[in-house]
C-alpha cells in the first residue's frame, strides 16, 4: 500500500476560497446588501470545510478500523488542537452518515451542514435508541432536502 500525504501546510488560510470572502478591511464600510452576501459566502465555505472534514475524518475511521492501534478521536484532538468531546462529536457525525447514505450525499454536495447531522445525534440520543429503523433511514423521515 503507497502512503499518499498531503504536503504539509503551516499556513491557516483557505487561500483558494479567499477570493470569495469580503476583505476584512472592507466589513465597516458595508451595508446590509454586502453583509449579507458576504455571510452567504461564509457559509458556502463552511459548508465545503465541513464536508472535507467529513471526508478526512471518514478516512480516518476507515484506517482505524484496518489498525486498531489507531485512535481516531486522539488524532483529530492532535491534528486539530479540538477538545475530546469535539473529536468525539466528529466520530458521531461520520458513523450517523453511514448510517444515512442520503444525508452524506446531501452533506458532501453542501445542500446540509453539520448542525444538521448534530440535530439528527441529538434527536436520537434523546429517543435513547442506538440507531433508527431501517424506514428512518430509508424514507423522508430523517431530513432530506425538501422532504420532511
Amino acid at each position: 500500500m503507497v502512503d499518499t500525504a498531503l504536503p504539509r501546510d503551516n499556513s491557516s488560510s483557505i487561500a483558494s476560497t479567499r477570493p470569495t470572502l469580503p476583505d476584512p478591511q472592507d466589513i465597516p464600510h458595508l451595508g446590509i446588501d454586502g453583509v449579507r452576501r458576504g455571510l452567504e459566502r461564509v457559509a458556502i465555505v463552511q459548508r465545503n470545510l465541513d464536508a472535507l472534514r467529513l471526508l478526512l475524518n471518514n478516512r480516518l475511521n476507515e484506517l482505524a478500523t484496518a489498525s486498531p492501534a489507531i485512535m481516531p478521536e486522539q488524532v483529530i484532538v492532535a491534528a486539530t488542537s479540538s477538545s475530546r468531546p469535539e473529536a468525539r462529536r466528529d466520530m458521531q457525525r461520520v458513523r450517523l452518515l453511514d448510517e444515512f447514505p442520503h444525508m452524506k450525499s446531501a452533506v458532501l454536495s453542501g445542500d446540509v451542514a453539520t448542525h444538521h447531522i448534530d440535530v439528527v445525534i441529538e434527536d436520537r440520543d434523546a429517543r435513547g435508541v442506538q440507531a433508527y429503523p431501517a424506514e428512518d433511514r430509508e424514507g423522508r423521515t430523517i431530513m432530506t432536502p425538501g422532504g420532511g
